[in-house]
């Protein structure tokens, strides 16, 4: 992990100039950590998935977390910025490689199935933690500082927008992550979701027939990328049909994919690169 964090230091002072707590203010700075935490690693997380390398959707998930989520997490003080969107954009990127899910699957479903808190929350729990520090550690810079009145309604203050953490953050993460969801998928955790130790071509599959977005047919031709959605059994081939086709020799329902059971298993593997 030491070489992994070394790596990250560096990024971000190539990116910024300096140490990134003093020097990400600016427009200019969101978009430099945003390719960071975006294109920068995506091309590592990227070659994992390839084939060859054999990586396991948990090896992608801890990669995820400790190169580009801890980035879009830093200096918690970003979160009430409006130029913060440009490192979710690219956190979305990242989530997106880790699931294999397709750019329509709705970003909501993306975290669920990668089984990370949006960078949203993550920002509001850090940001929590650093207030909490703010009263209660005399070493901290700003530790008795006397909270300034502002003239603008638009300056959202640090200090009068953010609440000390009062439960430890895995507990607060998952708090608000359910309160943000209406209809999840499944019960939200910040771990892996069940498949993860399935080989990633595998994994892929299954996540996008749990999301509802997939390469099927009826899909592509929507698309414009073909003039037939007929399934090899004769039948439409929507997204649903997938589940239920008669080439199955099991067939399954949202039920067995969110368990990732040995029937969500076996019909994930026949579509394997077709979907």
């Amino acid at each position: 992990m030491k070489c992994v964090s070394d790596l990250i230091s560096s990024k971000v002072k190539v990116s910024t100039g300096d140490d990134c707590h003093r020097t990400v203010t600016s427009d200019g700075d969101f978009i430099s950590v945003a390719d960071m935490t975006g294109n920068g690693n995506d091309k590592y997380m990227t070659k994992l998935t390839g084939t060859s390398w054999g990586a396991k959707p948990h090896v992608l998930r801890t990669s995820a977390l400790a190169l580009s989520v801890s980035a879009a997490e830093y200096a918690p003080v970003w979160r009430n910025s409006s130029h913060a969107r440009q490192v979710d954009v690219a956190m979305n990127e990242t989530a997106r490689i880790v699931t294999g899910c397709l750019k329509l699957t709705p970003v909501d479903h993306i975290y669920q199935l990668a089984g990370i808190a949006p960078a949203k929350i993550r920002r509001r729990v850090a940001a929590e933690i650093e207030r909490l520090k703010q009263i209660t550690d005399n070493r901290h810079p700003l530790f008795n500082h006397r909270i300034q009145a502002t003239r603008l309604k638009s300056r959202r203050n640090f200090f009068m927008t953010t609440e000390p953490i009062n439960t430890h953050a895995y507990t607060r993460r998952t708090e608000l992550w359910r309160q943000a969801v209406t209809q999840p998928l499944f019960d939200l955790k910040e771990e892996p979701p069940p498949g993860s130790n399935l080989p990633y071509s595998t994994w892929k599959s299954l996540n996008r027939l749990r999301s509802g977005v997939s390469r099927c047919k009826s899909n592509l031709r929507r698309w414009g990328y073909t003039d037939d959605d007929t399934c090899e059994c004769g039948e439409i081939q929507t997204h649903d049909h997938l589940l239920t086709c008669n080439l199955l020799d099991h067939r399954c329902t949202q039920d067995d994919l969110a368990q990732a059971n040995e029937r969500a298993v076996h019909v994930a593997r026949f579509w394997e690169k077709k979907i």
